[in-house]
């Protein structure tokens, strides 16, 4: 989804976190990232 303006961090790169995020397989400078 996307209100029509271009995002700072790319879809697939969000979804990509998000699996390792699942996974907790996650290091502590990304987990802040996604959280």
């Amino acid at each position: 989804m996307s209100c029509g303006n271009p995002h700072a961090t790319p879809c697939t790169e969000v979804l990509s976190l998000l699996y390792v995020y699942i996974d907790e397989e996650i290091d502590e400078v990304h987990r802040i990232e996604v959280t």
